[in-house]
């Protein structure tokens, strides 16, 4: 008999589909119906079938459906393989590829506990676990349930069921997309912009343009048209008549397509300065933005002060614009230090920030040009950009500047993070004060080069100020906590031999606490922690520090280096009496804590 003519096929392949739809609607679903109708002849042939077409029977009565559809499945995949052999004449090419995965039957308890973490936001997508479990139809429904929440979670959770389902995740997302809900992030058109690309032009057209749609929804369909020239017009039509974020998002879709439409829309608007307009020219590169931009920054360069660091976001998007960059690096040169590091934290966010959003040759080329020109002042968008095109290479090409710039280097490596299974990104934030920060992937597996660098580089720089210090730390907290098994050994042997060095230069109890998480060696580091912190800072460490210090370093530790202490203190000649004896206090202090 041919398979997709046997009842018992054409169940089997319903059962996935509903799988597919969502348990919610199974009771609706008249083809799975149909075919449980079609099977139930054949119940009759021998037990197996017969408890296979009552349990589908009793799927819409289920008190768990999402349970139910599995065991159904599990049931009809494993007389598929025991009980129905068949042979198909056809060729291998001309099999369809089945559209599904097959699905699995995870324990209740597992389940349950996947779904709350994920209604509540809180699931982290990991490893080849997570896999299994989103084959469960229970956590896929709790996925494309709450597949409108954003953050890092939610997108991992969403590569995740991407990494299983692949393309047939598609249908699934346009359903999920809520329409009724006035809140509704419309997060699930994201998804779908990298997943099906240009074979949703016309579902995000329709919502763009559906005045009943949630803003949410219509706002991320607006953005996800940027894509797609042809559009140009509706979006202009959308901007002179809707109103608040729909409005915005039409015009700021049009400057990122770089269309003309754009520069008519806006032409007489921009023949006046305004923080408005600042904030539209540095959405696009359009021949008006262009010429808004240099005109405004020029007019600011007379007499350099906040106007000048505020019209620099105009800088953005704007891969021809080395000549107004170059001319702002040449105004810092005779500002004050401070107003200087301010102006160039800004111009450097931008190039990287040109990256994150659109990683194309033009924008590598003018942070290459601007490098060549004035390479102290672009120096740390050369490393970010070195470290994304090659970052096995990057710390090789630019160690000596990259150990001359420490500073711009620990900023830059204090954005390193990773969520669940997801490839390491940089978020680049010299400046500190942007309102939108972007991040780019960089690697999937973190490059020895860059641990082996950051092991070495606070050495082989003579003074590191505490904010470096502050910055590489963030640095390893965060390769420690998102390093994988396999990176562990290479991650904790560069955060030791850093902590170790932090602990000489830029002395802290958080350095002992992150050396403790790399498994160092704690003997003597409290030791250490009092005589730097006093030499170096200033700074007596409290015996509420030492109390912070005991589950780091274990009592007995503590203990032999505070005696140590009590008895070397006293010969410190190159620390203040005034300090010595204060910290000598607090040393004797926690002392009769511990022998008490």
């Amino acid at each position: 008999m041919e398979p997709m003519n046997n009842p018992f096929f054409m169940l089997r392949d319903r059962l996935y589909a509903a799988a597919a739809a969502g348990t919610a609607v199974i009771a609706e679903d008249f083809r799975l119906q149909r075919a449980i109708e079609a099977f139930q002849p054949l119940s009759a042939s021998n037990k197996v079938f017969a408890r296979l077409y009552a349990m589908c029977a009793g799927l819409a009565q289920a008190q768990s459906p999402a349970l139910q559809l599995a065991e159904c499945i599990a049931l009809a995949d494993a007389v598929a393989v025991t009980q129905m052999p068949f042979q198909d004449a056809r060729d291998a090419a001309d099999i369809p590829a089945r559209t599904m995965p097959r699905l699995a039957q995870m324990p209740y308890r597992t389940v349950a506990e996947a779904v709350q973490k994920i209604e509540n936001g809180q699931h982290r997508a990991e490893g080849t676990e997570a896999r299994r479990l989103m084959r469960d139809p229970r956590v896929l429904a709790a996925f494309l349930k709450s597949s409108g929440r954003r953050g890092e979670l939610a997108e991992a959770l969403e590569r995740v069921a991407e990494s299983v389902y692949g393309e047939a995740l598609i249908p699934l997302l346009t359903e999920a997309l809520n329409l009724t809900d006035e809140k509704a992030s419309g997060q699930q058109i994201v998804y779908l912009r990298r997943l099906a690309g240009g074979d949703q032009a016309e579902l995000f057209l329709s919502l763009a343009q559906n005045a009943e749609a949630p803003a949410g929804v219509r706002v991320q369909a607006i953005e996800a048209l940027v894509d797609y020239p042809e559009y140009a017009d509706i979006l202009l039509t959308l901007w002179q008549t809707e109103k608040g974020k729909v409005k915005s998002a039409a015009i700021d879709s049009l400057l990122q397509m770089g269309s003309p439409l754009a520069d008519q829309a806006l032409e007489k608007q921009f023949e006046k300065a305004k923080d408005s307009n600042n904030a539209l020219a540095a959405k696009g590169g359009t021949p008006l933005c262009c010429a808004y931009a240099e005109r405004e920054l020029r007019a600011a360069l007379e007499q350099p002060g906040e106007t000048l660091i505020r019209n620099t976001e105009m800088l953005a998007n704007k891969p021809d614009a080395a000549d107004l960059f170059l001319l702002c690096a040449h105004a810092a040169a005779g500002c004050e230090e401070q107003y200087r590091k301010r102006l160039r934290a800004c111009l450097n966010d931008i190039l990287c920030e040109n990256l994150c959003r659109r990683d194309d040759y033009p924008y590598r080329a003018l942070i290459r040009t601007l490098y060549a020109e004035e390479p102290e002042m672009f120096f740390p968008a050369r490393l970010f950009l070195a470290v994304v095109t090659d970052p096995a290479q990057a710390w090789c090409e630019l160690e000596s500047e990259a150990v001359t710039q420490i500073e711009d280097t620990a900023l830059l490596m204090q954005g390193i993070s990773r969520v669940a299974d997801l490839p390491w990104k940089l978020t680049p934030d010299f400046s500190k004060t942007r309102e939108h920060r972007y991040s780019i992937e960089v690697f999937a597996e973190l490059p020895k080069a860059l641990t082996d660098f950051l092991g070495e580089c606070c050495r082989m720089r003579g003074a590191v100020s505490f904010d470096a210090g502050r910055a590489f730390l963030q640095a390893a907290k965060n390769l420690l906590d998102h390093c994988t098994d396999g990176e562990r050994e290479q991650v904790e042997r560069c955060v030791r031999s850093l902590t170790e060095t932090l602990l000489e230069k830029t002395p802290s109890a958080e350095v002992v606490r992150v050396c403790a998480a790399a498994h160092g060696k704690m003997a003597g580091k409290v030791r250490d922690l009092v005589l730097n912190s006093l030499r170096i800072s200033k700074y007596v460490p409290t015996t509420f520090t030492f109390r912070g210090l005991l589950g780091d370093t274990g009592s007995a530790i503590m203990l032999a280096d505070l005696r140590e202490l009590e008895n070397i203190l006293p010969q410190q000649s190159d620390i203040p009496t005034e300090l010595r004896e204060k910290a000598l206090g607090e040393v004797r202090a926690m002392l009769r804590n511990l022998n008490s």
